[in-house]
């Protein structure tokens, strides 16, 4: 997977490189899931990290819960 892949490569960056580059990270790989929202096909799965880290596809919610549980796994405190 490649968000392992892209933690790995945190050890010599300092917080603010780790951080900016989660959510670079998060910005161009998770789609918002707006026509989701709508239609049929809304799942709860979109509020949630998983939802936007394995899926790819969130809602704002998921999206933070992402960037929270990313931030903690490099070394950066972080709270929603």
């Amino acid at each position: 997977m490649f968000i392992l892949s892209l933690l790995n490569r945190f050890d010599h960056h300092n917080n603010k490189q780790k951080a900016l580059a989660l959510h670079n990270y998060l910005t161009k790989n998770v789609r918002y899931c707006e026509k989701e929202l709508i239609s049929s096909s809304y799942l709860p799965v979109y509020h949630t990290a998983y939802g936007a880290i394995v899926n790819k596809l969130s809602v704002f919610e998921g999206i933070s819960a992402a960037y929270c549980y990313l931030l903690k796994k490099v070394g950066i405190d972080a709270t929603i």
